[in-house]
């Protein structure tokens, strides 16, 4: 498992949450203030969208990820690169988390979707915006266990996982705190360090601004 080290984007960082946070999830279950949870991938985030949902049962919107990349897909038949496929299917999820919030007055809304910037703009709306983390090692090994053995899944690889972790799509699931915090403000040219820069930025400015992010241990 040395191989991580070859990977800025995967460092070891803790995850305790903040008696500040702990106090903002307490106002989520008391007062119930308008939320948008990003589920980013294999860190808990379905445990933790479903606890708090409950709270929100006649007003949630759950944007599903095989039925968002259909309808994306329907709209606009994705040509180009695979990047450029991912970018289309994220700006839908985006138009669909507003249209959550301004149109059908959702006051709880999750999926996997980037943080975008006019995402970002709601917490002048009083959105709370919510995310799990987790130790990126774990978090990768998980999705890779998750790709390797749910056979229905169109992430599906039989690779072993030596022979994985050499490939551009084990980069691109090490790379996914990044790409979910800086969303389309990322591309290809841009270097690591500067993608880093943007995401930690993400992070600093959300949560003057409402943002909670829960730290995550157990094995998910």
């Amino acid at each position: 498992m040395r191989r991580f080290e070859r990977w800025p984007l995967i460092t070891s960082y803790p995850t305790q949450t903040s008696k500040t946070e702990m106090r903002e999830l307490r106002k989520i279950f008391t007062k119930r203030p308008p939320v948008l949870f990003i589920h980013i991938p294999k860190t808990g985030g379905s445990s933790a969208s479903n606890s708090i949902r409950r709270k929100y049962r006649l007003s949630e919107f759950h944007i599903k990820a095989a039925d968002s990349i259909r309808a994306s897909t329907a709209r606009l038949p994705h040509t180009g690169s695979h990047d450029m496929r991912e970018v289309a299917i994220q700006d839908f999820r985006s138009a669909l988390v507003l249209y959550a919030f301004y149109g059908r007055r959702n006051r709880f809304v999750t999926g996997h979707v980037w943080l975008q910037p006019e995402l970002i703009d709601l917490t002048n709306a009083g959105v709370k915006i919510m995310t799990c983390f987790r130790d990126p090692v774990d978090r990768l090994l998980s999705h890779y266990l998750y790709n390797r053995y749910h056979l229905e899944d169109h992430t599906h690889t039989k690779m072993e996982i030596e022979e994985f972790m050499e490939t551009e799509r084990a980069k691109e699931l090490a790379q996914m705190y990044t790409k979910y915090l800086c969303g389309r403000r990322i591309s290809e040219t841009m270097h690591e360090s500067e993608a880093i820069g943007i995401a930690v930025t993400s992070r600093m400015i959300l949560f003057p601004r409402g943002a909670i992010l829960c730290g995550v241990h157990a094995n998910c």
